[in-house]
């Protein structure tokens, strides 16, 4: 069992942001999965991927597949009060 994360890189997040989301995606997901689960991913370690994502067509394509299948999944979506300006993170820009 591992945690796919997919961070969207047509953002261009400097590494520090693309921590930060990365981190809150990887707890919301792990909050939003059942508890064996839960404790199967902890036995084992953890274990994480992070991807690429060009675009957020992509990713919400992704994440539409991952809970068709039942598997947990969870998007964040930046409140633009730091790096990413709001416009630019609702994929308007």
């Amino acid at each position: 069992m591992k945690q796919v994360l997919v961070v969207n890189s047509a953002l261009a997040l400097p590494p520090g942001k693309m921590a930060a989301q990365v981190a809150h995606t990887s707890i919301a997901a792990f909050l939003s999965a059942d508890g064996a689960n839960r404790e199967k991913w902890l036995d084992v370690g953890m274990p994480k991927i992070v991807l690429d994502g060009e675009t957020e067509a992509q990713i919400s394509l992704l994440l539409r597949q991952a809970q068709e299948a039942g598997v947990p999944a969870y998007l964040v979506r930046d409140a633009g009060r730091t790096v990413i300006p709001e416009a630019r993170r609702m994929g308007r820009a």
